[in-house]
């Protein structure tokens, strides 16, 4: 009897059921196959993205490194001249007491005495002054232990100044490095000539120091890598040095120090920039070791998976443990970099607002310097000249002041700077007419870039110190001794903005409308570079009574 449709033999029932059981680890292992050529390529890519970043990371180091030996150069260079400028004022004083002094007057010898070691106290740093007649001899000094008959007219720099033409002066000379005769230390020596009424050779004065001094710079305690700084002549002749030996190979830089024949050269060792890329990279090395062993290792692992069919399962959990590790780990090294990065940003912002600290100090500096070389002065109106440069050098020093107290040291709060720029000229005003006042109005949201910032400044002192000296108003009234200072945003119709610097007095006006265009004017010359700088225009209004002047310029973006 045949079988029923019902007990047919199914076609799959005829297969062996041992082909069943092989297909899915079959069907699995094809698919790890693939798994593991890929974590090979990914292991290979994350190699070659290594490298690419292992060789940028060298180049911003190295450029990074030359820039810093750049900016350290120039501020070591800066502040040389400082210290020579100051120097050199004081040798200048010394020269007018020496000439002017009768040495045949004792009360007088005593005086200038005195007046040596008060000049000696103005400098940071130990120095000595003397007074040499034309034979050498002291006539007075600093140091009160020179023995009898003691004598510089051997000295180089003694020769050189008694040698010169009656009547002509050498000006500042500055003498190679030598052997003091006081206590055999290494000095340098800073020196001006005397010179009679018929201008015949009187002596010399001269200040005396150890090059050591031009070592101690502002910038170097904040210093890691073994930087090193000479100080030489023009003609390479050495007299400074500080850090190892100059003559190490490495990244270098040179700059003069102002308008003397001294040069600075600062220089890193060639192993700085290495030291710098290997704490650059080193995060991002250990990072790409950990990926490359993790698809290395699940890539040997897959393939290896895939030829044993009886340990496929074990395979797979062993990988997934791993990846989630390295996963595990990856974050917790991308966590620990972006703190190292906002640390850097942190240390970096503290290092500028410290340079605008030591910037702004230094201005006082030579405001100080200034102030009392004016006291020296006799001509009522050299005597103003110099008032007017210390309004100059305060109105640039108030931006760095402001830059040290605000977070952002990109940009200046323009109402702040202005009413603290106003209120030192009130005062100054005030000390000689009691009925001034300066009132400020400025956009509160109006911010100034740096480099616009100082050119404002200064034009604003310009023209409200002009409206001081020449805007006094007719009338007795008190409200019309007032200058008015005002800063706003206009719509130029253009899709942007501009700015509107106004300076208003009550006083005559200006004859013909317009400015004085007096030649060699300082004021007029700084007036009309600072325009051109900013880009800007000036214009003469009417105020009636009064005159204002408005400069109109664009705002610079800050990046």
């Amino acid at each position: 009897m045949p079988p029923s449709p019902d007990q047919a033999p199914s076609r799959h029932d005829d297969q062996p059921r041992g082909d069943q059981s092989a297909a899915p680890p079959a069907r699995i292992r094809r698919t790890a196959r693939r798994l593991g050529v890929g974590a090979t390529l990914i292991a290979v890519s994350v190699a070659v993205l290594l490298l690419a970043a292992g060789y940028r990371a060298h180049r911003d180091a190295e450029s990074e490194i030359l820039s810093e030996t750049e900016t350290l150069t120039d501020m070591a260079a800066d502040h040389t001249a400082r210290f020579i400028e100051a120097a050199d004022l004081m040798l200048d004083r010394l020269r007018q007491l020496g000439e002017q002094t009768e040495w045949n007057d004792p009360a007088q010898s005593v005086r200038l005495t005195a007046e040596l070691r008060r000049l000696r106290g103005f400098m940071p740093a130990a120095i000595r002054l003397g007074v040499w007649d034309g034979e050498g001899k002291r006539l007075t000094s600093t140091e009160d232990e020179l023995p009898a008959g003691f004598s510089i007219a051997d000295r180089p720099y003694f020769i050189a100044h008694a040698t010169g033409p009656d009547g002509e002066s050498r000006g500042l000379a500055i003498s190679e490095p030598m052997t003091s005769k006081l206590d055999g230390s290494t000095i340098l020596v800073l020196s001006r000539r005397l010179n009679r009424p018929d201008g015949s050779f009187a002596g010399i004065v001269t200040l005396s120091f150890n090059p050591i001094e031009l070592v101690r710079h502002p910038l170097r305690p904040h210093r890691n890598e073994p930087l090193s700084i000479r100080w030489m002549r023009d003609d390479q002749q050495p007299l400074a040095a500080e850090g190892p030996l100059p003559g190490t190979v490495g990244i270098a830089a040179q700059s003069r120090v102002g308008s003397y024949p001294l040069l600075v050269e600062t220089r890193m060792p060639e192993n700085a920039v290495r030291e710098r890329w290997l704490a650059r990279v080193y995060p991002y090395l250990a990072l790409g070791l950990v990926v490359l062993f993790g698809f290395g290792a699940s890539a040997w692992m897959l393939l290896r998976w895939a030829s044993t069919e009886d340990v496929y399962r074990s395979t797979l959990a062993t990988l997934a443990t791993r990846l989630r590790r390295s996963n595990a780990d990856l974050e917790e090294r991308v966590d620990e970099r972006t703190k190292a990065l906002s640390d850097m940003v942190a240390q970096r912002d503290l290092l500028l607002k410290e340079v605008n600290h030591r910037l702004k100090n230094s201005l006082q500096l030579a405001c100080a310097l200034v102030q009392m070389q004016g006291q020296s002065v006799t001509g009522p109106e050299a005597r103003q000249q110099l008032a007017d440069t210390v309004a100059r050098l305060q109105a640039i020093a108030r931006v760095h002041d402001q830059l040290y107290q605000t977070e952002d040291v990109r940009r200046v709060a323009a109402a702040t700077y202005l009413h603290s720029l106003c209120a030192d000229l009130e005062q100054s005003a005030l000390a000689s007419q009691r009925f001034w006042r300066i009132i400020v109005a400025a956009d509160e949201s109006v911010e100034l870039p740096t480099d616009q910032a100082v050119p404002v400044g200064l034009m604003v002192n310009e023209l409200v110190t002009n409206a001081l000296k020449h805007g006094q108003p007719t009338a007795s009234d008190g409200n019309a001794w007032t200058v008015e200072v005002g800063l706003v945003r206009i719509d130029d119709g253009q899709g942007g903005g501009q700015l509107r610097l106004s300076v208003r007095d009550h006083g005559p006006g200006l004859p013909g409308g317009a400015l004085p265009r007096k030649d060699g004017s300082l004021g007029m010359k700084l007036l009309n570079g600072l325009t051109r700088q900013l880009n800007a225009s000036l214009a003469v209004e009417n105020a009636a009574p009064g005159a204002r002047i408005v400069v109109t310029f664009r705002p610079q973006d800050v990046a």
